[in-house]
């Protein structure tokens, strides 16, 4: 997959993660593209991960699910750190910053859903370890600068 391949699709595969938000609701939930609404992204999770756990889908519909859901994931991220996709080396958009440092929603949600540990946390849990991690690199160096 190409990037431009992928941004052509973006909106597809937005309209399609909210198919699957207000499916998996029973249209209580209405998924959108903003930071505020990633509680409402980890019920979705939690439900398809039910599924899962249930064995009523397998590894490959999880993915097909993952990917819309990701994709929508990553937009929020995007909108709020104005970030960019990117293609990583598996063929996978990811969420590039500014350092170059790639985020993969995708494969995040993905891990979240077949998690049967209990390890993987939520979408939430991942953009607050990340958020926590943002700050404290913008710290350190800050810290250098006000040392020289």
């Amino acid at each position: 997959m190409t990037l431009q391949d992928f941004s052509h699709n973006l909106d597809i595969y937005i309209a399609d993660a909210i198919e699957i938000g207000q499916q998996a609701t029973s249209g209580r939930i209405k998924l959108k593209t903003d930071i505020c609404d990633i509680t409402n992204l980890d019920s979705v999770i939690a439900y398809i991960h039910g599924l899962y756990t249930k064995e009523l889908i397998d590894d490959a519909t999880c993915w097909s699910i993952a990917v819309p859901l990701g994709v929508l994931f990553g937009e929020m991220i995007i909108k709020e750190h104005q970030y960019h996709w990117s293609i990583d080396s598996n063929n996978i958009p990811v969420v590039e910053t500014p350092d170059h440092n790639n985020l993969s929603p995708i494969t995040k949600l993905y891990k979240i859903i077949l998690d049967t540990e209990n390890i993987e946390g939520s979408a939430s849990s991942f953009y607050e370890a990340f958020k926590l991690l943002q700050y404290t690199a913008r710290k350190i160096e800050e810290s250098k600068y006000e040392k020289s």
